[in-house]
């Protein structure tokens, strides 16, 4: 497989995953946070947009939180 072959692919995979917070479903999120005993006050960090902010931080390499709030369209300050 040639470079410009293997850049494209990777480059199609990682589109392809960056896709997935668009794919999860908010009440499976809520049913499995109720499911498992969760408890949570309703704000910004409600178990959608914790299970969101935990796979963007993921999918740019393991980032750190506080430069989550620069990648995320919501409003938060990190408390470390």
């Amino acid at each position: 497989m040639t470079r410009t072959v293997t850049a494209h692919t990777i480059a199609s995979a990682l589109h392809r995953v960056k896709a997935l917070p668009q794919l999860v479903q908010h009440q499976h999120v809520l049913d499995a946070s109720h499911g498992a005993g969760h408890v949570w006050r309703d704000g910004v960090l409600n178990p959608l947009a914790t299970i969101l902010l935990f796979l963007m931080q993921t999918l740019h390499g393991n980032t750190a939180c506080e430069h989550l709030r620069h990648l995320s369209p919501l409003r938060f300050t990190c408390p470390w």
